[in-house]
This record gives structure tokens, C-alpha cells and sequence, in this order.
């Protein structure tokens, strides 16, 4: 999305064997990105005021988490976010 320079996805459910890895299965995921917040707080508040979004937030289910940022100063949005719920297929351990 940075390397693109543009924000096409705003928030979607994500499948659940989306990833090519081994142990990344989820019973449950969904995604949430956004671009030109310049802190986490804002990218939050932003999701958590959208109606879709916060509806990922609150997925039920969910019990893991990852956020990640990516920075392009050339681009439109300079900052853009990524926001992962999920919950794994089966423990670890």
C-alpha cells in the first residue's frame, strides 16, 4: 500500500487461510488499513468511528492483535496503517 503510494482497501474481512506460512490459520480475521493518520491514536480513533471498521474491532472471537505502520514521505497519505484481529485455528504449545 505505502509502495503504491495509495489507500484502495479501507477495511475488509480477511480469509482465514490467507496467509502462505505454516501455523497462520485463523478460526477467525479480519483487517483493517488506513492512511494519513500520523499516530496510532488517530488511526484508532479513525477506525473505531467508521461502522465497518469497528466491527472488526470488535470481532467476536478475536484474541490476538498485530499493527503495523509503513512510511512514504513521497506519497498522498505519508503514513499509512495496518490493523489484524484474529483468533488462531488451534493453540500453540
Amino acid at each position: 500500500m505505502a509502495a503504491r503510494t495509495s489507500s484502495s482497501i479501507t477495511c475488509c474481512a480477511i480469509s482465514t487461510r490467507g496467509c502462505d506460512h505454516p501455523g497462520s490459520d485463523a478460526k477467525v480475521a479480519a483487517e483493517n488499513i488506513g492512511a494519513g493518520y500520523h499516530t496510532l491514536a488517530q488511526a484508532f480513533s479513525g477506525w473505531r468511528d467508521l461502522p465497518s471498521h469497528r466491527k472488526n474491532m470488535l470481532l467476536p472471537g478475536a484474541t490476538h492483535i498485530g499493527i503495523a505502520t509503513a512510511y512514504a514521505p513521497q506519497s498522498k497519505y505519508k503514513v499509512f496503517w495496518a490493523l489484524i484481529l484474529a483468533a488462531p485455528d488451534r493453540p500453540r504449545g
